[in-house]
C-alpha cells in the first residue's frame, strides 16, 4: 500500500469509528424518537454490581480506575435514559452490589455511590431483600 492509500483507509477507519460512537453514545436518545408517550413511565435496570474496597485491596492502582470507569460509565447509562424516556419510576433490580461481605462503613460508601450513579441523591429508597434461590 502506498501511502495515500494508508492515509485514506485509517482516515475512513477514524471516520466509522467516530460515527459508531456518536451512535452508541447517544443510543437512548435515538431510541426515545420512535417511543409513544404513556400514562405512566418506567426505567428499569438490573445487577449494577458495584464493588468497592474489596477491588482496592486486590488491585490498588488499577482497581481504582476501574471503578471509577464503571462508576462514569453506570451514570452515563443512567443519564441518557432517564433524559430520553423522563421516566417517572426509576427501578433497579438485581445485585446492587458485588457479591462480597461488606461492613457498616463499605455499605453506606457504595449506597452514596450508588445514589450518585442514579441521579437518585434524594430519593427515597426502598430495598427489598431476597436471595437467589
Amino acid at each position: 500500500m502506498t501511502r495515500s492509500q494508508l492515509r485514506r483507509v485509517a482516515i475512513a477507519f477514524a471516520l466509522v469509528l467516530g460515527a459508531a460512537n456518536v451512535y452508541f453514545y447517544n443510543y437512548a436518545a435515538f431510541l426515545a424518537l420512535n417511543h409513544p408517550g404513556s400514562d405512566i413511565r418506567f426505567n428499569l435496570y438490573g445487577d449494577p454490581q458495584i464493588e468497592g474496597d474489596a477491588k482496592l485491596k486486590r488491585e490498588p492502582t488499577t482497581g481504582k480506575y476501574d471503578l471509577l470507569v464503571n462508576d462514569y460509565y453506570l451514570q452515563h447509562i443512567y443519564a441518557s435514559t432517564i433524559a430520553a424516556f423522563r421516566p417517572q419510576y426509576v427501578v433497579t433490580m438485581g445485585d446492587m452490589f458485588s457479591s462480597q461481605r461488606t461492613n457498616k462503613e463499605e455499605y453506606y460508601k457504595r449506597i452514596d455511590r450508588f445514589k450518585w450513579i442514579s441521579h437518585q441523591v434524594d430519593a427515597n429508597m426502598a430495598p427489598i431483600s431476597g436471595s437467589h434461590a
